[in-house]
């Protein structure tokens, strides 16, 4: 069952970066931040309120 489950999912997974990469589905960005402030996006999230997704993006090299 679990081989079936991670199947599923790369599956799921295959068509929904496809549908972003043809511009079908845009998904909604709130704001993005560095890394470092994992907590406080956790403490905006846990407040509510939030429209879209917040991005955590790694620091470049």
């Amino acid at each position: 069952m679990k081989r079936w489950k991670l199947a599923w999912f790369r599956d799921d997974l295959g068509a929904l970066l496809e549908l972003l990469r043809d511009g079908k589905i845009k998904p909604m960005v709130a704001e993005r931040m560095p890394l470092t402030e994992a907590r406080r996006a956790q403490e905006l999230l846990g407040q509510g309120g939030v429209k879209g997704k917040l991005v955590l993006m790694a620091a470049s090299r």
